[in-house]
């Protein structure tokens, strides 16, 4: 799924969509590589759900 296609499903601006993956890998939460983006920190991503 592109950022757009993502940024659509979840009824967001693209560029809110990349500010916050920028974050929450800055953050130590995911991992992003071009499409591919990997949790790193399930509970802490689970926290901020909550």
């Amino acid at each position: 799924m592109s950022r757009q296609e993502m940024a659509d499903f979840l009824s967001t601006a693209r560029p809110s969509l990349s500010r916050e993956l920028m974050r929450m890998q800055n953050d130590g939460l995911i991992t992003v590589e071009g499409r591919k983006i990997t949790v790193r920190n399930k509970s802490a991503l689970e926290e901020i759900l909550n």
